[in-house]
């Protein structure tokens, strides 16, 4: 048997490289080809299609919200070493008072490791109480994944009971819980399992409102076909869909939210991205009625508010005290700039946030009250007091932190015979109040502004609610 020369092996490699490059001379001028014939006959890419409107109307850009707001819905990952004044000037520049960072026990919640998790936690906290105590609260998170295993239950008790020790406001619940968590028998951990159950009790006690995170948009449970109105999505991230081969349907981790919400009346929980019910406001709108603990926000859901404004007006001012504000709708500047120009409803922008909505008709009674609530007993309604006028707030014995809703007046409208105007909507604000126990708090309500009545002059102002 002959031995294979260096001279056929010479051979054997020009033959292939020839081969390659003829491939690539064909191809290439294949593609050429096409795409030639493409734009002849005016076709492209859909994800190169980006038309430039010719619509000519009024605008009035916006880079500061008009009135004071708090973001619910941030992660920030590397808060423990995070400059946050850089930070708090941002959020100035946006009128943004307070922030929630969800991600207070860091990444490695992903990853189980406990000492971790406390560390990132720790430093988180006090990275905020050494600078800004005001702006910022921290959610702490919890490993669900060692559900069913020992002391599951104990240690993750010992773990909320020293996060709120520590100085944490709540517990974030990431989506992994419903779609594709395992327990130690590799089956699906539902999202209403009894197994989970002592969680949402602990966080009543601790008064730790829950913001979760379920499922997903119903069209990434959908085929993904020409029918399938994020097809484009899916193209662009096909990891994002729930096949039903490998995941629940998306009415089943729906009514496993529904019923834990169900079963934890004294508890608050915070359904992230209008629960993904932001297509079916009349869905939503039922589940807030019927559960007095749940409230919303819409991050990440903007598009769908903007493709029925007449809807989202009327669900959005029937819930207005139920839903929080997400500035991270968008992820980016131009997200957070489409917010505040949707607050301002004198633009032909398609949807508004809930900080401005209608006139002093729409909502009269809103404008002067004061809703003070200690979150842990929602339920009850001797914790929940009301102001019709101004007066003075007792804090209870042994409460150090109350949840403060308040309204200033409305701005009042203006009649020119049959030309009649609603004056402005009122100011809102919900947020978390540190106070002594015992203490007595002077509580002021705004009247609403004075009408006018022909001369062309606007009505006044309302005046300022304080607490």
């Amino acid at each position: 048997m002959k031995s294979f020369s260096f001279k056929s092996l010479v051979k054997l490699f020009l033959f292939f490289f020839s081969l390659i490059i003829l491939l690539l001379i064909v191809f290439g001028v294949s593609y050429y080809t096409i795409d030639k014939i493409q734009k002849k006959n005016n076709l492209m890419d859909i994800e190169e299609y980006s038309p430039i409107s010719t619509l000519v109307v009024p605008s009035n850009p916006k880079t500061r919200s008009k009135f004071p707001f708090i973001d619910v819905h941030s992660h920030h990952w590397n808060m423990p070493i995070m400059d946050l004044e850089n930070l708090t000037q941002e959020m100035d520049s946006l009128n943004m008072v307070f922030q929630i960072n969800l991600s207070g026990s860091g990444l490695a919640v992903f990853s189980g490791n406990q000492e971790l998790m406390n560390l990132n936690l720790s430093k988180s906290i006090n990275n905020v109480k050494d600078n800004f105590p005001e702006r910022f609260g921290v959610f702490v998170n919890v490993d669900l994944s060692k559900i069913g295993r020992k002391n599951f239950r104990e240690d993750t008790e010992k773990n909320l009971e020293n996060a709120a020790k520590l100085g944490a406001i709540g517990l974030k619940i990431y989506k992994n819980l419903g779609l594709n968590l395992k327990d130690g028998k590799g089956n699906r951990v539902k999202v209403d399992d009894d197994r989970l159950q002592f969680i949402w009790e602990k966080c009543a006690e601790l008064g730790f409102p829950v913001l979760i995170h379920s499922g997903e948009p119903i069209a990434f449970f959908d085929d993904v076909d020409k029918f399938n109105e994020r097809w484009l999505h899916a193209r662009q991230r096909p990891s994002s869909f729930r096949p039903s081969d490998k995941y629940p349907s998306f009415n089943t981790v729906m009514s496993e939210q529904y019923n834990m919400f169900k079963k934890n009346p004294n508890t608050i929980f915070i359904n992230a991205h209008l629960g993904w019910y932001g297509n079916n406001l009349e869905k939503l709108d039922y589940q807030l009625n019927d559960l007095p603990n749940v409230y919303t926000e819409f991050g990440a859901v903007i598009n769908e508010l903007g493709r029925q404004p007449v809807s989202a007006r009327k669900f959005f001012i029937e819930n207005q005290d139920r839903i929080l504000l997400d500035a991270s709708s968008a992820g980016t500047d131009v997200g957070e700039h489409l917010l505040l120009d949707a607050s301002d409803t004198n633009t032909d922008v398609g949807f508004f946030i809930n900080t401005e909505i209608g006139t002093t008709a729409d909502f009269p009674e809103a404008q002067e009250n004061i809703i003070l609530n200690k979150i842990p007993t929602h339920a009850v309604a001797s914790k929940r007091q009301v102001f019709h006028s101004s007066g003075t707030f007792t804090v209870p014995t042994g409460v150090t932190k109350l949840y403060v809703s308040i309204c200033g007046g409305g701005g009042d409208g203006q009649n020119q015979g049959s030309n009649q105007s609603g004056g402005g909507g009122a100011g809102g604000l919900f947020i978390p109040v540190f106070v002594d126990s015992g203490a007595a708090i002077t509580v002021t309500l705004g009247a609403g502004g004075n009408g006018t009545f022909g001369g062309g002059a606007h009505g006044s102002d309302g005046n300022d609610s304080s607490f």
